[in-house]
């Protein structure tokens, strides 16, 4: 029996939660490392999988009784800070304080090591670093963790008027909670992240480590071009542009940059495929294709192999899984110099980075490899993906770093 690792996550979804289980199947794929994943949010498509844990809050949070013993009212202090957070104009924000007891739970409780991820309302901080006394390693995914409310500086920035004592009073409780532990060990899949996180009153007191995300090769095959263009109705001889997100009307990915810098440019040069949340329409006379949900692997890297370049336009962001998908497919990335893209955009070669952030840098490079004035060759990307991003990289990497902390 190797060494026993909780990975504890919202959920096995979205950016952070794909990434983290994607941890969890290389390490016990390619290690004797033994991974469990605890989640907050239930999902059947992992129904075989049965190491993944769902925790019961009937069973593993407070209970009314508790709370009225204990003297706390973790639902109303965080209802009145929901209104104001109401009246702020960001992409989420989390407390830390929740009703779950995530310490409690029987596979956190039997773990030589927890793996935190994105834990935003599922992880309870007061009494979670107050009853673990075992090592901790934090793979951050956004600053929440040594921030207070929110989770991306630009949010932070334009609500401190509002938000701005809120977010200080979260920061310190923060502060508190987390530094009665000394076995924290931080882990970032960017430098960027890593050097915000090294850098705040919270969590720069710990070791941190740069271990980047990583794919399943095999989920990832090579797939026919203009089969995929064929299949996605882009297959007119035109460039096809990519806009991949959660919801792409989120502020911070940049999907309004997008359409201002697409205002100039001749509709008719150029198709554009878009994925996540409900369409904007951009022009209508643009060959505009929009999915709302892809659930499907084999789909998705359809849509990347049609594409001709995908477009990250984040005014913020780590590393971002789109920009590794992308890479997978061998499809270039075009990105504004910020956060984790600067470190594996590489002009020339896996994609485009854009000195500023505008929607004018946007418009001349976009213009630029409609004119072919950029050639990129798709095997080199997909090496360049493989040698990165690995499964097997990034469990050694761990299982070294979990092996290294319990000898110490």
């Amino acid at each position: 029996m190797g060494i026993k690792v909780a990975q504890i996550s919202v959920a096995t979804t979205g950016g952070a939660g794909a990434a983290a289980y994607r941890l969890h199947t290389a390490l016990n794929g390619n290690t004797a490392i033994d991974s469990y994943f605890v989640r907050q949010l239930p999902n059947p498509e992992y129904a075989f999988d049965k190491q993944v844990y769902t925790v019961d809050k009937k069973k593993y949070s407070y209970t009314d009784r508790l709370k009225a013993k204990l003297k706390i009212d973790i639902d109303t202090k965080n209802n009145q800070r929901a209104g104001i957070i109401n009246l702020c104009n960001c992409e989420i924000a989390s407390f830390p304080d929740t009703n779950f007891l995530i310490e409690d739970y029987p596979i956190v409780k039997e773990a030589d090591i927890i793996n935190l991820h994105w834990v935003a309302g599922f992880l309870n901080y007061p009494t979670f670093f107050k009853k673990i006394n075992k090592p901790v390693v934090w793979t951050i995914h956004d600053m929440n963790p040594f921030s207070g409310v929110f989770h991306y500086e630009g949010d932070e920035f334009i609500n401190h008027d509002i938000a701005g004592r809120l977010n200080q009073e979260a920061l310190a409780e923060k502060l508190h909670s987390i530094h009665k532990s000394k076995k924290v060990y931080v882990v970032s899949p960017s430098e960027w992240l890593k050097k915000k996180s090294e850098e705040s009153k919270i969590l720069g007191i710990y070791p941190h480590f740069l271990i980047p995300n990583s794919l399943d090769f095999e989920q990832y095959p090579i797939m026919d071009r203009l089969h995929a263009k064929q299949t996605h109705n882009v297959d007119n001889g035109h460039k096809t542009l990519l806009f991949i997100a959660h919801d792409i009307q989120i502020h911070r990915k940049g999907f309004d940059l997008l359409i201002e810098a697409l205002k100039n440019i001749n509709s008719n040069n150029y198709n554009l495929i878009s994925v996540g949340g409900q369409k904007v329409v951009v022009n209508d006379s643009i060959n505009h294709i929009h999915y709302e949900r892809i659930h499907d692997v084999r789909e998705l890297n359809s849509i990347y192999s049609a594409a001709d370049i995908t477009i990250l336009p984040s005014r913020e962001d780590n590393l971002p899984n789109v920009m590794l998908e992308s890479f997978a497919n061998g499809t270039p990335v075009l990105s504004f110099r910020v956060g984790g893209m600067v470190e594996h955009v590489i002009p020339g070669k896996t994609g485009l980075l854009m000195p500023e952030i505008n929607s004018g840098e946007l418009t001349h490079y976009i213009q630029e490899f409609i004119a072919n004035k950029f050639t990129f060759e798709s095997s080199d990307i997909r090496e360049y993906a493989l040698q990165h991003f690995k499964g097997d990289r990034q469990a050694e990497a761990y299982s070294k770093l979990y092996n290294d902390i319990l000898n110490q």
